[in-house]
């Protein structure tokens, strides 16, 4: 059913917006959020009630839910957009959730402008409909003018009606092309004399043609929707392109009157010929806006010149001279920019063009910005007209910047240069204090170094006189010297930083201020040269003139005193390090000497180790055996048992000293470094390991391993070791699983033994590769304690690293690692 206004909230006699929706509660939430808008809002809560008031009113936007109780909004919208009074009204679908793509596309087909989701934002929807009610706003007072308009027509159509026989001689007699045509057929009816003579066809051949046949082929679909629309009987058609009959385009201005021709729906049409005006309008057009685009956009400044002053700049000119733009066009002249020494220049070329004597001409000059700096300008100018007066037009490029960098790159570069080549920090001193002089423009500069005891600065040996005119301040200065905070250079020497004074002359704590204004110097500046945070020398420069500071000379200078600062202590370093290698050589010499009465004691212990333990370990073992074997007899079980358990610790005493032997060996052994082929070795090595131990069921799996550069016998010590360990430590396993693997890790190749053995406690890894460092008993599994310290020693030889992961009854993994062939350690 109807639901009524809002009265008080909602104009009633605002533009009518129709709200569709069959919640109540979502229906005044949309109220609401149209407050003030001068709206006359009418709701519905059905489909069918919405079709009934859209057949009554002409409504600015149908704001419709998605799920009506009856009929949904696609159904709803496609009926409005089937009636020719609505199918123009904007719709916005609401939607409880976002529509997907297949609901969205329904949508849109059923005429849908917007989807909005519940709850709507009220801003969101008070903007939208705010868009669609100026539209509608917009669309009735148009219709208000076409109706003005067409009664005005129609009161002209009765005029030419009373004047029919004048139009006729009109018509014929006219220097505008003129024609009629059919509105049904659209074929020509008749042409007048200034048609046939501008279009190049004779009457006949008019008359057998249609008015699209003079249109080209892309305008035609323009032409047919333009006579389909419904518009005032006399109207200005707009600007078309006609064709000749030579193929040539024409730009004309077509007025059209829809009249009855020998009873038969007609047109007239008068045809102004604008293309001469086109052309003009569209070259100046164009013209204007590449200029204007490409000045307004440019990274340079653009002016013009007329009598002596700026018709034009673009931004960028004016930012340049640090103006505004209104400052400049038509109140001042290129002389207020210019230095005054360089006028004559500036001068001279702009009569040059403007004369025309040049065309065009490139050069440079100093600039005077409005604060009153000066700049150095690049600038190209070229002659013009403008309102048909000479005029100079040109591009103006501000390179202050890029000339001082390009001065203070070749300043770094040639104090750079002389620096690393300075033999010392004197000369080195020297080229830089030359250099500043030169680049900078300072006319006098001179250097200042602590006193032997360190308690004030005096003038040093090195300056240099650009001017030649300076000996006698450089005398003077050597007879002072400056305790910290005193004269300039005191004042640097106390802060460690640069001191800058506009006019010596005048400061009071500058006791040459006598000499320097002898000799005319004003402006000067101190900057300190820094070693470990040390002032080790103070240079000072002097100019003629009082001079602001200037921050970025400053820190050029700066920059030049820390590579002397560098120079300087790179200096003490090499003096430092040449006693160090002095020292460390005394120190290697020493330490050989002692190394090497090590390694004869080392030998003298093998040896002993070698002869004198083995000689008793050799008797207890005899004699242990003549007891068995003589007098078994006389001995009971315990005696036999216990003769067996000597034997045993002899044998064991044997094992350890020989792998002593080889672990002390393996430190001096000299080492032959190739490439190994990994998979050969490990196949004869286990074939070796597991000769040993017959009878076992083992399962080997060994993978690809990749090659490495090491000794081949060290490294076959490794594996022996750690594929025994393997071996024995899965004996309680029925069937012993072992696993080789390897893998090529950047230059390195890494290397694996994993057994499902007893394993070991992780808690212990790190004394695995201990010598005689055991985590089982000797009971449990026979061994010495230094296989695994032998290949630990072997690996980290090769300069490679070892390390193991296990789990008690979970087995063990030992991974190693060696140099691959691709890296270049030997």
């Amino acid at each position: 059913m109807p639901v009524a206004e809002d009265q008080g909230v909602l104009s009633p006699e605002g533009v009518p917006v129709l709200l569709v929706d069959d919640e109540p509660a979502s229906l005044r939430a949309l109220v609401s959020a149209l407050r003030g808008l001068n709206l006359r809002v009418v709701k519905a809560r059905s489909g069918a009630e919405a079709i009934r008031q859209i057949q009554t009113t002409d409504f600015a936007v149908v704001v419709l839910d998605v799920e009506l109780p009856d009929l949904d909004g696609f159904k709803v919208a496609a009926w409005v957009r089937q009636r020719e009074s609505s199918r123009r009204t904007p719709i916005v679908f609401l939607t409880a959730t976002r529509p997907k793509r297949k609901s969205l596309l329904q949508g849109y087909q059923a005429g849908a402008v917007d989807y909005l989701v519940k709850p709507v934002v009220p801003a969101v929807l008070r903007s939208k409909v705010a868009v669609f009610v100026e539209l509608f706003r917009a669309r009735r007072e148009l219709e208000r003018l076409n109706e003005a308009l067409r009664q005005r027509v129609a009161r002209q159509d009765a005029a030419l009606l009373d004047w029919e026989a004048s139009f006729r001689l009109l018509f014929y007699n006219s220097p505008l092309p003129m024609w009629l045509f059919d509105r049904e057929t659209l074929a020509f009816l008749d042409v007048n004399e200034a048609a046939v003579a501008r279009y190049g066809y004779s009457r006949d051949e008019f008359l057998q043609m249609r008015i699209t046949d003079i249109r080209p082929p892309e305008d035609v679909p323009r032409l047919m929707a333009y006579l389909a629309a419904g518009r005032p009987s006399l109207r200005q058609a707009g600007e078309w392109r006609h064709l000749r009959k030579d193929g040539s385009i024409l730009y004309v201005e077509v007025t059209t009157h829809e009249l009855e021709f020998q009873g038969r729906p007609a047109a007239l049409v008068v045809v102004h010929d604008v293309t001469d005006r086109k052309r003009v309008e569209t070259g100046l057009r164009e013209s204007e806006a590449k200029f204007r685009s490409l000045a307004e956009q440019a990274l340079v400044g653009v002016y013009l010149i007329q009598d002596g002053v700026f018709r034009y700049v673009n931004p960028r000119m004016a930012e340049i001279f640090g103006y505004t733009v209104d400052e400049l066009i038509d109140r001042r002249g290129p002389r207020d920019l210019t230095h005054p020494e360089d006028w004559p220049i500036v001068q001279e070329n702009l009569r040059k063009r403007l004369t025309g004597e040049v065309q065009s001409i490139h050069y440079g000059f100093r600039g005077v910005a409005k604060d009153g700096r000066v700049l150095d300008i690049e600038v190209y100018g070229t002659r013009t007209l403008f309102q048909g007066r000479p005029a100079v037009i040109g591009t103006l490029l501000d390179v202050t910047e890029r000339k001082r960098t390009e001065a203070e790159i070749r300043l770094f570069q040639s104090v750079t240069q002389a620096v690393g080549e300075a033999p010392d920090f004197q000369t080195a001193l020297h080229a830089v204090l030359r250099g500043i002089c030169q680049a900078t423009g300072w006319d006098y500069g001179e250097v200042w170094v602590p006193t032997p005891d360190g308690t004030a600065l005096e003038c040093a040996p090195v300056w240099c006189d650009r001017t030649q005119t300076l000996h006698g301040f450089h005398e003077a200065s050597q007879a002072f010297t400056f305790p910290p905070g005193v004269g300039l250079p005191g004042r640097v020497w106390a802060l460690k930083r640069p001191v800058w004074v506009r006019d010596v002359t005048k400061d009071p704590n500058f006791p040459r201020a006598p000499f320097a204004m002898q000799f005319g110097l004003r402006a000067a500046v101190g900057i300190p040269i820094l070693a470990d945070q040390e002032v080790i020398a103070v240079m000072e420069f002097f100019v003629f003139e009082d001079r602001p500071e200037d921050e970025r000379l400053v820190q050029t200078i700066s920059t030049l005193a820390t590579q002397l600062g560098l120079l300087f202590q790179r200096k003490r370093a090499e003096e430092e390090l040449r006693r160090l290698n002095e020292e460390l050589e005394r120190r290697v010499q020493e330490r050989t000497a002692q190394l090497e009465a090590a390694n004869r004691e080392l030998e003298a212990f093998s040896y002993s180790v070698s002869h004198d333990l083995r000689a008793p370990l050799r008797a207890i073992d005899g004699f242990s055996r003549v007891l068995l074997e003589d007098y078994a007899d006389r001995l009971d079980e315990e005696g036999r048992r216990v003769l067996g358990i000597i034997r045993e610790s002899t044998h064991q005493m044997g094992r350890l000293i020989d792998d002593l032997l080889a672990f002390s060996r393996l430190a001096r052994a000299s080492m032959a470094v190739s490439e190994v082929d990994m998979d050969a070795l490990v196949r004869n090595v286990w074939a070796e390991v597991v000769a040993a131990e017959p009878g076992r069921t083992v399962d080997l799996r060994v993978q690809s391993l990749p090659p490495a550069r090491a000794d081949r016998a060290m490294v076959r010590q490794v594996w022996a070791n750690l594929l025994s360990n393997a071996l024995k430590f899965t004996r309680p396993r029925p069937v012993a699983v072992i696993e080789v693997g390897g893998r090529v890790e950047g230059d390195e190749a890494v290397y694996y033994v994993r057994d499902n053995g007893v394993g070991f406690d992780m808690r212990y890894a790190d004394k695995l590769f201990g010598v005689f460092q055991r985590l089982h008993r000797v009971d449990e599994f026979e061994g010495t304690g230094v296989g695994l310290a032998i290949v630990r020693r072997v690996v980290h030889r090769h300069g490679g690293r070892v390390w193991a992961e296990g789990q008690v009854d979970g087995g063990a993994t030992f991974y190693f690692t060696l140099p691959g062939t691709g890296s270049s350690a030997t």
